[in-house]
């Protein structure tokens, strides 16, 4: 195998591993983004129960008397509370998953990026081990056609 097959499957390889790394970033998702994602989630899910809280109320308004409103409203805010509470829990509990989604995608990215790095060093000291090489034997040419 010459010099210049051996830069060619080099430069393959460097080019592959370069294409490996961007359909990662591509595909990477920031933190920022997902908390910004959860906290729209979070306002669409409080404003939806405030909604059906608001239409619940006219309801009851409507059928029951001044004294059972009284009853149904205290009912109905302890009922909008717990609703809201365990809203907020499953909230805080989907965010903890992604959150932690978050971080083991950032591990294996880090450790991804490392192995590339890695490889990259190698590969620059493999071709200015080849360069090196081949500028040694154009020499050794120069040489010889000058003796003669």
């Amino acid at each position: 195998m010459n010099n210049n097959d051996v830069l060619h499957q080099i430069l393959g390889t460097v080019q592959s591993m370069e294409q490996r790394l961007q359909q990662v970033e591509t595909n990477m998702v920031t933190r920022d983004e997902v908390q910004h994602l959860i906290k729209e989630e979070t306002k669409s899910l409080a404003t939806k129960e405030m909604l059906e809280d608001v239409a619940t109320k006219d309801m009851l308004e409507g059928l029951a008397t001044k004294e059972s409103q009284k009853a149904l409203a205290t009912t109905d805010q302890v009922g909008g509370l717990e609703k809201q509470v365990d809203s907020l829990q499953t909230t805080v509990t989907r965010m903890e998953s992604r959150q932690e989604l978050i971080y083991n995608q950032t591990a294996q990215l880090s450790e991804f990026r490392t192995e590339v790095t890695t490889e990259l060093s190698d590969v620059k000291d493999r071709i200015s081990f080849q360069t090196h090489k081949l500028s040694e034997a154009e020499l050794e040419l120069y040489k010889l056609k000058n003796s003669r």
